[in-house]
């Protein structure tokens, strides 16, 4: 009985592992698309915004989760809202 439940805990957090990763892959294929699209290469967008070219190039592939600051940073420099590049998802707090 306990293998059972520790295999169900693993297939969980495996689940929310690759749900997470497509949320950060899409937020950084938007980033890719709008820098593309504006003729910049990750270097010239990371001149413009402070943020380095590797950082960029990782945010795009969803190799990293970027700060607040770089979101801002990067969302101004498009003139978006951060939530344009990064949907911000309300989490459920459980009372017990």
């Amino acid at each position: 009985m306990r293998a059972h439940s520790c295999a169900i805990v693993a297939i969980r957090s495996h689940i929310r592992y690759v749900v997470r990763m497509k949320r950060t892959r899409s937020a950084g294929y938007k980033l890719h698309e709008l820098r593309v699209n504006a003729g910049l290469s990750p270097e010239q967008l990371g001149y413009r915004t402070g943020v380095s070219g590797m950082t960029i190039r990782r945010i795009e592939r969803g190799g990293c989760r970027p700060t607040p600051r770089t979101m801002f940073r990067l969302a101004s420099e498009f003139d978006l809202d951060v939530t344009d590049l990064w949907p911000i998802e309300r989490s459920r707090v459980v009372a017990r």
